[in-house]
């Protein structure tokens, strides 16, 4: 078994308990450097290569293993492309925050030994209680003391684990969570390891004393398949117990990923690759808009209509997906990018003075008596011109009225007029009634319009019923 020596040591009064201080640094410069790294790798340019990454180790997981999506996968992902993944520039993401960075000589020191940390598989040797364990990687044959009282108490000896090992100072820990198996599953996962590492060396040359550390990098994504594989025809075809099978994965990874990599970024790859779906979507011929694409369709009248109708659509699916605990996406970050709504579902103003117009209009409308549905019809239309025209506002009281007028005309409620407006907010009916035709035909308002009224149009049922007249109606302009 690997151990150092201890510097400096404390007794605690009244108990038995041993702080060494100099590991204690050591534990905190680990903690501070696992948030560096998790920070690093949370960066923007860094997007695109998680999102390959992902769509990668998920292909190598059997579609027989339900979840193949849950945190725990992705958490594990994450952790394999920060460590594993060769990137298009040929380094690893940890190599590239090694060569970015500046670090004290305690993380220089950890980080040139993480950066060689593979995942491997080890057997459970000794349990030692209270305080950890003692594993042997049975590829390679080290053994290490685990300082982790937590997951010792989560498995027996010869328990199979797959996992990552860091060193820290002179102790050694899990980088994040991991897989177990029971341990009469090592023969048939040796065979399948061996046989593996054999193509490999054939396709790589002449073996050299590194040809393990870079067999374990470059196929870690495989291994993990493989166990997880394993591990499902093990928990099938032989009565075992229960805490050394699989699904002692998820109950470990509730004891350890304190200070670990933290799922939230891993969660991250997972909208990285539907947000490139998404974008892909955006600039895609829609034969339900007309052969036009959604950015296109959003940008005119009737089609924006029909866009929002798509994504209410959509919404569904999400929704489905949302109640059977899988991976979703929030279509408000497409509306977002059509300037329709923000990604937190309030309305985005480019200018406070927009934004102040809006409050105005909700003011109103709630003090006259108007439902949620209409103010929000009537903030649409405010944003969706907003968006279009981008105006210089001189005064916005007459914008204020003129949003007001504008809804009820589109309604055709008859509540309100251009004159009770003016005196309401102090403003000339005429420049209410310039404005209002500014908007008319810059969004191509219509009555009932479907965009923002809430009231059902008489001219539905009229096709049937007099289809000449309704084609007029149905384009008649306000």
């Amino acid at each position: 078994m690997k151990k150092g020596s201890v510097e400096t040591t404390i007794r605690k009064s009244g108990g038995n308990k041993v702080i060494y201080l100099n590991q204690a640094r050591w534990r905190k410069t680990g903690q501070t450097l696992r948030r560096k790294l998790g920070e690093f790798a949370d960066r923007a340019v860094y997007f695109n290569d998680a999102a390959k990454a992902q769509e990668i180790y998920l292909n190598s997981i059997s579609s027989d293993f339900g979840g193949r999506e849950d945190d725990f996968t992705m958490e594990r992902c994450f952790e394999w492309f920060i460590f594993d993944y060769v990137m298009a520039g040929g380094h690893t993401l940890i190599e590239d925050f090694k060569a970015e960075q500046t670090f004290s000589d305690m993380e220089r020191k950890l980080l040139e030994s993480w950066s060689r940390a593979r995942i491997s598989v080890y057997q459970v040797d000794t349990i030692l209680p209270g305080r950890g364990m003692v594993i042997k990687d049975i590829i390679q044959g080290e053994e290490f003391a685990v300082e982790d009282s937590s997951v010792a108490d989560l498995v027996e000896a010869d328990t199979l684990l797959l996992m990552r090992v860091l060193r820290v100072g002179d102790e050694y820990e899990f980088s994040t969570s991991g897989l177990a198996l029971p341990g009469f599953c090592k023969g048939p996962l040796l065979e399948k390891l061996q046989e593996d590492f054999s193509r490999y060396c054939r396709r790589k040359g002449v073996p050299s004393r590194d040809t393990w550390n870079y067999y374990l990098r470059d196929r870690a994504h495989k291994i993990n398949g493989w166990v997880m594989e394993i591990g499902i025809n093990a928990s099938t075809s032989r009565p075992v117990n229960k805490k050394n099978i699989l699904p002692f994965a998820r109950k470990l990874r509730e004891q350890i990923t304190e200070d670990k990599l933290t799922t939230d970024i891993a969660r991250k790859i997972t909208d990285v690759y539907l947000e490139e779906y998404y974008d892909k979507w955006l600039d895609q011929r829609i034969p339900a808009l007309g052969n036009k694409t959604p950015r296109e369709a959003s940008r005119s009248g009737e089609d924006r209509a029909k866009v929002e109708e798509l994504l209410r659509e959509m919404e569904q699916v999400e929704q489905n997906r949302i109640r059977n605990g899988e991976i979703h996406y929030d279509l408000d970050k497409v509306r977002f990018k059509l300037g329709m709504k923000s990604g937190s579902g309030e309305y985005i103003w480019s200018q406070p003075e927009y934004g102040r117009v809006a409050a105005g209009v909700v003011e109103f409308l709630e003090e006259t008596g108007f439902d949620r549905n209409k103010i929000e019809g009537a903030l649409r239309l405010w944003h969706d011109y907003c968006v279009a025209k981008n105006p210089r506002l001189r005064k916005e009281q007459v914008w204020v009225a003129t949003v007001i007028y504008a809804m009820d005309r589109v309604e055709f409620n008859g509540k309100v007029s251009q004159q009770e407006l003016a005196r309401r907010f102090g403003v000339s009916a005429s420049t209410v009634s310039a404005n209002f035709r500014i908007i008319c035909d810059t969004l191509e308002l219509m009555a009932y319009d479907r965009r923002y009224s809430t009231r059902k149009s008489p001219l539905e049922g009229m096709a049937e019923s007099n289809p000449f007249l309704a084609k007029i109606l149905e384009n008649f302009k306000l």
